[in-house]
């Protein structure tokens, strides 16, 4: 399973994605964090295949890459939810970010790391994701057995 995506970062942080967000020669995107009070930007590695699509893309009249409206980014992603057959609170964008925390953190990504590429404040919202559960704690009790 990948964890490979964009979905490092809310609806409203992609959509105000500019080419000047994308730093190719360090493979990774330069995002505004959009819930804190002050000015936050954060860089995320991406895939390097993400950062080639992102960068062939059109700009906008308005510099950014993607012109849809927020509603509109949001059905898009609910549509492709209802193709995919995901339904409930995980068919969301906040249900995309939360699920690629669980992946970071199943994967052994140091909580630092998610919480710097999710653009956490706090690491108490980051603990979220490292509560282990069902598949994940079983396997953790086995490596004890």
């Amino acid at each position: 399973m990948s964890c490979a995506g964009l979905f490092r970062c809310r609806i409203s942080e992609a959509l105000n994605l500019t080419r000047d967000h994308i730093d190719q020669e360090r493979g990774a995107l330069v995002i505004r964090t959009l819930k804190r009070r002050r000015l936050r930007f954060r860089m995320v590695p991406i895939p390097r295949r993400l950062i080639v699509m992102l960068a062939a893309m059109p700009q906008h009249d308005n510099g950014r890459i993607f012109s849809m409206h927020r509603s509109t980014a949001w059905r898009q992603v609910k549509q492709v939810m209802l193709a995919a057959d995901i339904s409930g609170p995980m068919a969301t964008a906040k249900g995309l970010r939360h699920g690629y925390g669980i992946c970071a953190a199943g994967k052994s990504v140091p909580p630092n790391l998610i919480q710097k590429w999710l653009g956490h404040a706090s690491g108490v919202t980051t603990a979220i994701y490292l509560d282990a559960v069902g598949v994940e704690e079983r396997e953790f009790a086995e490596r004890m057995w």
